[in-house]
């Protein structure tokens, strides 16, 4: 819905100022660059719900996609890259949604040990450490 909005600026603005019970409601340049921020930092989440709930991802997946989502959030509180200008309550808001995160994260450490096993269970990330910490031709003996 903000990706519209943003495509038909414009049109909003406009419209807003030709019809006289729309004047109210007129965005400022302060409210669009607002409405900016959220689009960038929500998009990012809106793809990853998209990735995990059409693509039923593996466990080990799923774990990348919450370290993932772990670092745009350290990059939006530490105000790093695209985030530097990001808006201080959007900033405030990624803060207390990171608190969430890590609680969920601490649940999943110390209650199971079932993310651990599954990435060690899991081919493609067995293959993926014994190419990275072996030299070449042993790594491909042991993988073929």
């Amino acid at each position: 819905m903000l990706e519209i909005s943003f495509h038909c600026r414009d049109a909003i603005q406009q419209m807003c100022s030709i019809c006289s019970g729309l004047f109210s409601i007129v965005i400022s340049e302060d409210e669009w660059l607002f409405l900016a921020n959220i689009y960038e930092v929500m998009l990012v989440f809106y793809e990853k719900t998209l990735l995990v709930s059409q693509y039923a991802p593996s466990i080990t997946q799923s774990t990348e996609i919450y370290w993932e989502l772990d670092d745009i959030m350290d990059d939006v509180i530490e105000r790093k890259g695209k985030y530097s200008n990001i808006n201080e309550e959007i900033r405030v808001a990624v803060v207390a949604g990171r608190k969430t995160l890590d609680e969920y994260t601490r649940k999943m450490d110390s209650e199971t040990l079932i993310l651990y096993v599954a990435s060690v269970l899991d081919l493609r990330v067995k293959t993926h450490w014994i190419k990275t910490h072996l030299e070449e031709e042993d790594a491909t003996t042991i993988i073929d």
